[in-house]
């Protein structure tokens, strides 16, 4: 029998299968709404309601994904590497994140980076 208080190395199987599977209906929704036809025709009707059906079922597994979060221990943060730190930092002072919004470097923010999205609110 498996300890359950040892530390845990990676995900569960079911927090990956949650994982992969809203990922690819995610990307069936995505190419359903491309794909569709002409206004009024079946094609159209068919890949609106893959969309449809895609999107609800996202939605359901994404609250039963966070269910399982809830419920579920995580593995440990993994130490990073040293370059990979630096490029991080790097990558913050470039945005203005580490000295304040008005003094970035480049006169922008990053709108991925959450630390400037933080920022930015202020």
């Amino acid at each position: 029998m498996r300890n359950i208080l040892a530390k845990q190395t990676r995900y569960s199987s079911p927090a990956i299968f949650f994982h992969w599977i809203i990922f690819l209906l995610v990307a069936l929704a995505y190419l359903a709404i491309e794909i569709r036809g002409p206004k009024g025709s079946d094609s159209r009707a068919f890949w609106m309601n893959v969309h449809l059906l895609a999107g609800t079922s996202v939605l359901v597994l994404s609250v039963l994904r966070v269910l399982w979060r809830v419920v579920s221990r995580v593995p440990e943060p993994i130490v990073q590497a040293p370059l990979l730190k630096w490029l991080s930092k790097l990558a913050h002072s470039s945005c203005g994140a580490g000295a304040g919004p008005s003094s970035s470097r480049f006169g922008r923010s990053l709108s991925w980076c959450s630390r400037c999205r933080s920022l930015r609110s202020r």
